[in-house]
């Protein structure tokens, strides 16, 4: 059963004052689990964050894309490679 499906026992529902004890349990246990989701998703992006400041993913990544831009040149010529590679980055950037 997840914490958003109703309980189906009509028993086990509290009324008045328990009514609303369970909600804040409820509630507590919503923000305690987005807090750990945020702690463990604000690592993974330091994670992120610090290899790609390594010397290797720095010098790695332009190279790689030194090496298709010449290969896009020697199969397809100077303009179309330029606008395959300027349609490309539009494209990454969501333009």
């Amino acid at each position: 059963m997840s914490l958003s499906e109703p309980q189906s026992d009509p028993q086990n529902i509290p009324e008045g004052g328990a009514a609303q004890s369970a909600e804040d349990d409820l509630n507590e246990l919503r923000e305690a689990v987005l807090d750990d989701w945020l702690r463990v998703t604000s690592s993974v992006t330091d994670a992120v964050r610090e290899m790609q400041s390594t010397l290797s993913w720095r010098i790695t990544r332009p190279l790689r894309l030194v090496r298709m831009v010449q290969r896009k040149v020697d199969e397809f010529g100077v303009v179309p490679a330029a606008q395959l590679s300027a349609a490309a980055i539009a494209k990454r950037l969501g333009r």
